[in-house]
């Protein structure tokens, strides 16, 4: 009965050394993989699985694809994405940022726990350069619907039929 229970015991203990260490040796994969853990998103999008240049290249994209309207009088008059305004994003800056988001994320075996359990969160300032030619050819005066009107401040003028001064008042152009 008593060789049993030490049967039984050591069989059980090989298996929480082998659950441990298999366990340990999981961690220490994710540790010195070149991805991202399960669960990590970055301004909110999962970038799992991905390298940090495979990140990069989605904010970039995501980035550029917005789109800015223009409206005048409540009307959508112009409506162009950020690419075609000039805009372009630092992608060594970015991937650079998003290095170092991975690297927190390993830094030791608690934070590997951590994230695999309940995920990583990061913010990341998408820096960006402006080509101030394209976007001055893209928005112009042309290129919006309505005529444009000049700025007129308020003014005092005196009525002599009526002998008093009214306040003219000003009038919001629609100039660039």
């Amino acid at each position: 009965m008593k060789k049993g229970i030490l049967v039984i015991l050591a069989v059980a203990a090989v298996i929480v050394a082998a659950v441990i260490g298999g366990g340990t040796a999981y961690v220490h994969t994710l540790q010195n993989s070149g991805t991202f853990l399960a669960k990590t998103k970055v301004n909110g999008v999962d970038v799992s699985g991905k390298t940090p240049e495979e990140a990069a290249e989605l904010f970039t994209s995501r980035f550029l694809d917005r789109q800015v309207a223009v409206t005048e009088d409540g009307k959508e008059v112009l409506r162009l994405s950020l690419s075609q305004l000039g805009y372009a994003v630092d992608d060594e800056a970015v991937t650079k940022s998003l290095a170092g988001f991975m690297v927190s994320e390993k830094i030791d075996f608690d934070t590997v726990m951590s994230g695999l359990t309940h995920g990583n969160q990061f913010q990341l300032a998408v820096p960006c350069k402006s080509d101030e030619e394209t976007f001055n050819k893209e928005v112009r005066v042309d290129a919006l619907s309505a005529p444009r009107k000049e700025n007129v401040n308020a003014k005092l003028l005196y009525h002599k039929e009526e002998n008093i001064c009214k306040i003219e008042p000003e009038v919001q152009g629609t100039e660039l």
